[in-house]
């Protein structure tokens, strides 16, 4: 069996971003709706968004497939890559990275929020894309979703991050929802 590159990874849905700033200087946070990757995703066809580093044109990974599936607070995605040492390069120093994405909005809602109070503009939702290009992995840059995460290695090494990942997140979900039911009394 021909060995492969596993980059497995998630996106957050229904989850704000970190505070970005629009082109003409506001505030503001945003999250991605359930359906619209999937509803993207799945008007592409055979065709994925591309595998870069950092947004950079330039530094396309050659993948082999992709595949994903959306639940309700995430998008799960897994891009198989061949083993190659320009992969290995890019790959190497990984460990547990952050991913980000390039896209163009088709639709949204934007709420007003006083910059004051609540750090921003306005919050945006995004409700369905125009465009997803790429997904990128993230060197030495912030993502706009501190809760994106990526894995790289063989497909056992990964499966097996990718389920750690999601066994911590569950227990803080747990501490998080035991920390208000004690906050209640």
């Amino acid at each position: 069996q021909e060995k492969k590159i596993y980059l497995a990874g998630y996106l957050p849905v229904n989850e704000f971003s970190e505070v970005l700033m629009d082109k003409d200087g506001k505030k503001f946070r945003e999250k991605i709706n359930s359906g619209c990757f999937s509803r993207k995703l799945k008007s592409m066809g055979e065709k994925f968004p591309l595998l870069l580093i950092n947004h950079d044109y330039k530094n396309q990974i050659q993948v082999e497939s992709f595949e994903y599936e959306e639940s309700d607070n995430r998008l799960r995605i897994l891009f198989v890559l061949p083993l190659s040492i320009e992969v290995m390069d890019i790959v190497k120093y990984l460990g547990e990275a952050k991913l980000s994405f390039g896209f163009t909005v088709l639709k949204d809602v934007r709420l007003p929020k006083k910059r004051d109070i609540d750090g921003v503009d306005y919050e945006r939702t995004v409700t369905d894309f125009s465009s997803l290009r790429e997904i990128s992995i993230l060197k030495n840059k912030l993502p706009a979703y501190s809760q994106s995460k990526a894995f790289a290695g063989d497909e056992e090494s990964v499966k097996r991050a990718v389920a750690k990942a999601e066994l911590s997140e569950r227990r803080k979900e747990i501490v998080r929802l035991q920390q208000l039911e004690l906050d209640r009394y």
